[in-house]
């Protein structure tokens, strides 16, 4: 949805306001209106409010519109300049599949990944997110390029010069640190805190990999994870350990428990 208010949002928003008429639904692309379920008019009628994103949802369950279609308008929607337009792992492990390497081996933008790139860019220098409000888009942003990461370095078919190249761009351009909107975060949760949960998904287990691949990732994970915390916030990764530690308790006590039960049947 757009973050500005122009005049013809207002006229048109007037309108709405004065007399639905025969309006099952009115979309509103804004995200300070939009987030209500229902404008009511003059004559107290009530009519649920919808924006461009429920249309193509609604559009790809009706079978309308297949998911080339659907990523097609989301990449106009980016382009055009809607913020907050969602970014899934299907749609963003896609693109970086049949993205170009130059003879360097670096990556060349496509315009579909430029325009991801752009758009965090641009939504980061606004401080347009407001937390905890908007909070769950970079939550599922955030679960988005974790998964996508993990499943370049799953997949064996993937060399891993070019998957660290992936990795770094997916890294640096996309995942939303939680320090890059610090700013505007409106709760107690310590920025420390915030930065353990946003690493703790990476270290997850990432099941049998070859040596080499696993190896591989382990550097990765050095070099452009664990490096730059340490000149400074050394004791991040402190409590990333501790963190971890739980979670591994936590995993090896489920897989008891599953084991268990598969031998009491």
């Amino acid at each position: 949805p757009r973050h500005d208010i122009d005049d013809e949002i207002i006229g048109s928003l007037s309108g709405f306001l004065a007399d639905t008429g025969t309006c099952d639904i009115v979309c509103i692309d804004d995200r300070y209106l939009n987030r209500h379920g229902l404008i009511t008019d003059k004559n107290v009628r009530n009519v649920p409010i919808t924006c461009t994103l429920d249309l193509i949802s609604y559009l790809e369950a009706q079978g309308l519109i297949d998911i080339a279609n659907k990523r097609a308008t989301l990449h106009r929607l980016r382009e055009a300049g809607f913020a907050l337009v969602p970014v899934d792992p299907d749609e963003l492990e896609q693109l970086l599949r049949v993205t170009l390497f130059d003879q360097d081996n670096q990556l060349i933008e496509s315009p579909e990944l430029r325009a991801i790139r752009q758009l965090l860019m641009r939504i980061r220098s606004l401080d347009m997110i407001q937390c905890p409000l908007e909070a769950p888009y970079l939550t599922r942003l955030r679960l988005a390029c974790i998964l996508t990461i993990r499943r370049l370095w799953q997949d064996d078919n993937v060399p891993v010069d070019r998957t660290v190249t992936l990795t770094n761009w997916v890294w640096v351009n996309v995942v939303p640190s939680p320090i890059d909107w610090e700013r505007t975060a409106h709760d107690s949760i310590p920025v420390r805190e915030k930065y353990v949960r946003h690493l703790t998904p990476l270290f997850s287990p990432l099941g049998r990999l070859e040596p080499t691949r696993y190896k591989a990732f382990l550097q990765w994970i050095e070099h452009a994870v664990l490096e730059p915390l340490l000149p400074a916030n050394d004791s991040v990764i402190d409590d990333l350990a501790k963190q971890l530690k739980i979670e591994i308790g936590q995993l090896v006590e489920r897989l008891s428990d599953g084991n268990r039960q598969s031998s009491d049947r």
